[in-house]
């Protein structure tokens, strides 16, 4: 995979890792590698929001099944929950 960055953003990259005397590959790798943990653990606590805000609508039209909520709508419910999509 290539990427192309903004020009600034390559120069910013450069001077970072020649700073810090890190591998400009490793100063990327570990920077994107932060930001996806940060990104997937906000995407976590928005549906785990959103769970909570339809939790009680839930519980009366989903009685004794589970659910799969996804980008705060349900997209599956079933009494077995290994069978969740």
């Amino acid at each position: 995979m290539m990427l192309k960055l903004p020009p600034d953003l390559e120069t910013e990259i450069s001077e970072t890792a020649k700073s810090d005397d890190v591998a400009v590959d490793d100063l990327v790798t570990k920077a994107l590698r932060q930001f996806l943990d940060i990104h997937w653990q906000e995407r976590f606590e928005a549906e785990a929001r959103a769970y909570e805000a339809m939790r009680e609508s839930l519980l009366k039209e989903y009685a004794d099944k589970f659910v799969a909520v996804y980008k705060g709508k349900v997209i599956d419910s079933d009494v077995d929950k290994c069978a969740l999509g």
